[in-house]
């Protein structure tokens, strides 16, 4: 991943510290709690006002997914486990899925 998100971040009038082990290449997952967390910033200005604004900026990343850029990872597709038929109100389907329950 890219870190555009870090760049804006230590762009705004409040930033005093970024700390973050995620660099350009790293892998990232889906944070989760606050043990899976990608970094810590530290924000402190005068102006109360333009303290909430780099907080809700940042806010807005997050809810964007605009703090990293992503590049896909190659994966082996695999095929379905099974495929069936049935039918419905008259309509006949054909499903083929690993989790043919959500057809139900």
């Amino acid at each position: 991943a890219s870190t555009p998100g870090y760049d804006a971040i230590q762009q705004l009038p409040s930033f005093v510290y970024l700390e973050t082990s995620v660099k350009v290449g790293s892998e990232v997952n889906y944070t989760t709690d606050l043990f899976t967390n990608v970094g810590n910033v530290i924000l402190a200005h005068r102006d109360a006002d333009v303290l909430k604004s780099d907080v809700e900026k940042i806010r807005q990343m997050e809810k964007d997914n605009a703090l990293f850029e992503y590049k896909v990872k190659d994966a082996i597709l695999k095929g379905p486990s099974s495929i069936f038929s049935y039918s419905r109100g008259g309509h006949r389907r054909t499903v083929s899925s690993d989790r043919p329950e959500m057809y139900w």
